[in-house]
């Protein structure tokens, strides 16, 4: 919409091929969306230059970035070296990090935990902001949550039900809203978002990695699919599209450092 500023919280620019971040740089800003946080996955993603993105010449586009080390990606984590990058890339979130038991495997529940810990305590240390993906294993990620009192940050692609959700809001986290609340299949989240405050949630796609319904097709997400998880929670509410959007700018900017400023 004209002259609201919207924002996707979770976007992995720098993992996006040429041809896609061509047709994002084009289309993207066409639906207002001008901000973008850009999760890391590894200690060499989410990097500050973003090199892959020059391609944005318009000068209203922001692009934040995030340090993290995914719970996948483990074998590359390294307290030591984490704290380093932090201390030069002075990102402005942690992020994406925490728990998954799919990963467990590979890497022990004990082993992400102790990684997830390190990386909150960084967090803490910058009294910056948190991007959280937890699979499956929500109980514990709050117990150790609560252990960094004053932490804050955002539930990415969050999709469960109303009573996880409350812990997650008491706990002082937002909750990602994402292409999920676009499938009326996914009940429990749709459920979820009609009774949770707008400002309580924020719209990301996870693009490219996830994707939107067009009937039986999956077609992959794009940030300009921003206006649209909008206005299906604004749907879902009972609300009207305008508050619903300045309530979830309302949202993201809790989580800005305060030398950035508001969006």
């Amino acid at each position: 919409m004209p002259g609201l500023p919207l924002t996707d919280t979770h976007c992995h620019l720098d993992l996006m091929s040429g041809e896609n971040l061509a047709v994002l740089a084009e289309k993207a800003p066409a639906a207002g969306v001008l901000t973008f946080f850009v999760p890391g996955v590894t200690l060499n993603s989410g990097t500050s230059d973003l090199s892959p993105v020059k391609i944005f010449t318009n000068p209203s586009i922001k692009i934040f970035s995030m340090l993290g080390v995914h719970p996948g990606y483990l074998q590359d984590f390294s307290e030591t070296a984490f704290q380093r990058q932090a201390e030069i890339r002075q990102p402005f979130m942690i992020g994406e990090i925490g728990l998954d038991r799919r990963y467990e495997e590979r890497f022990s529940g004990e082993y992400q935990a102790s990684c997830f810990r390190s990386q909150l305590g960084t967090a803490r240390e910058l009294d910056i902001a948190v991007s959280l993906h937890i699979v499956g294993r929500h109980e514990k990620a709050l117990r150790i949550i609560r252990e960094f009192p004053g932490i804050r940050g955002i539930v990415h692609g969050f999709s469960g039900s109303p009573e996880l959700a409350r812990e997650y809001l008491r706990a002082g986290f937002l909750l990602g809203a994402g292409p999920l609340i676009l499938n009326p299949a996914c009940r429990k989240l749709r459920k979820t978002v009609s009774v949770i405050p707008p400002d309580c949630l924020v719209p990301e796609t996870d693009a490219p990695f996830l994707f939107r319904y067009d009937g039986s097709r999956k077609i992959p997400a794009q940030p300009d699919l921003i206006p649209d998880i909008i206005k299906e929670t604004a749907r879902l509410q009972g609300n009207n599209y305008e508050d619903t959007a300045a309530a979830m700018i309302q949202a993201v900017n809790r989580l800005m450092p305060a030398n950035t400023g508001h969006l």
